[in-house]
């Protein structure tokens, strides 16, 4: 799922509504605060971060 709104991809992936995107930049650090689970791609990570 997502959206070419950054507006809206921001609301999807608030914490409370329980989605996650899919990152594969091989440098990822969110900032403290925000998730960075295991991905099953290998490289990648489940995040709730999203910069536009």
């Amino acid at each position: 799922m997502g959206s070419e709104s950054s507006d809206a991809m921001s609301a999807l992936l608030q914490p409370q509504a329980g989605l996650l995107m899919l990152n594969c930049h091989p440098d990822f650090k969110p900032p403290s605060g925000y998730c960075k689970e295991p991905a099953l791609v290998k490289g990648c990570v489940l995040t709730y971060y999203y910069v536009d």
